[in-house]
């Protein structure tokens, strides 16, 4: 461990008393209270609460539907209306957790939301953390899971979605590479907003890429003469002549 990471819980915050403002069916809104160590006053700060004893509290999905008859490999996102943004947003299929084992939970999301059946690729909830998504005003968490989609499959020949009331959800499939200008493509032509999980895994491709290119200018690659030995010659003076 760094040693600048040691010792951090020394000048934690210790939360007082919390103050419910607001409870709603899924989500409550609270006032914390709490001591700030460095100038030893108290300190409030608004949070909202997401009313589930169910860990993680949510998942969501990142699954590459491939078709070998056609010869395709592309990744599944879908289109979301979010009322608080009043907006469609460009995002990964997600769900909330009711209780259900987690992995059967975002099997089921999926297909609701897409209409496709997938094969998780991720099935151990020990190789999965649970990541907070806004954790400055908010309780909210999600594991991301990765998955594959057989376009071949008959199940997914003709998928039907099953939506709640309150959703609206369109299915997209974009290319792996240059994702970064394809989301800012259909944004830009859509009008949509992008959600920053799908953005950061989009930079993530592309920082690879741009990492993998780089070594490859660093790896300079020399022609080596082939020679036969000259006749008493050793294998040693052979390496030096041609080096030489």
């Amino acid at each position: 461990i760094n040693a600048e990471y040691m010792g951090m819980e020394k000048n934690k915050f210790e939360v007082k008393r919390k103050e419910e403002k607001h409870k709603g069916r899924f989500l409550s809104y609270y006032h914390y209270v709490f001591d700030n160590p460095a100038t030893s006053k108290e300190v409030a700060w608004e949070t909202i609460v997401r009313e589930t004893s169910h860990e993680p509290k949510g998942a969501k999905i990142i699954a590459v539907a491939e078709s070998k008859k056609e010869k395709s490999k592309k990744l599944l996102i879908i289109a979301s209306y979010r009322i608080p943004i009043e907006s469609w947003i460009l995002e990964f299929p997600a769900g909330a957790n009711d209780g259900e084992n987690i992995f059967a939970c975002a099997e089921r999301e999926f297909q609701e939301e897409t209409g496709y059946k997938c094969e998780l690729l991720t099935t151990k909830k020990e190789s999965v953390p649970a990541t907070y998504t806004d954790c400055w005003k908010s309780t909210d968490n999600t594991i991301i899971i990765r998955a594959k989609v057989d376009l071949d499959d008959p199940v997914n020949e003709n998928p039907i979605q099953k939506l709640d009331p309150s959703e609206q959800i369109k299915v997209l499939f974009v290319p792996l590479q240059g994702l970064t200008s394809e989301l800012l493509k259909i944004a830009k032509s859509n009008n949509y907003q992008i959600c920053s999980t799908l953005w950061g895994f989009a930079l993530g491709l592309e920082f690879n890429e741009m990492a993998q290119s780089q070594m490859w200018k660093i790896m300079t690659f020399y022609s080596v003469a082939y020679t036969h030995l000259r006749a008493h010659e050793t294998l040693r003076y052979l390496v030096c002549r041609l080096l030489l």
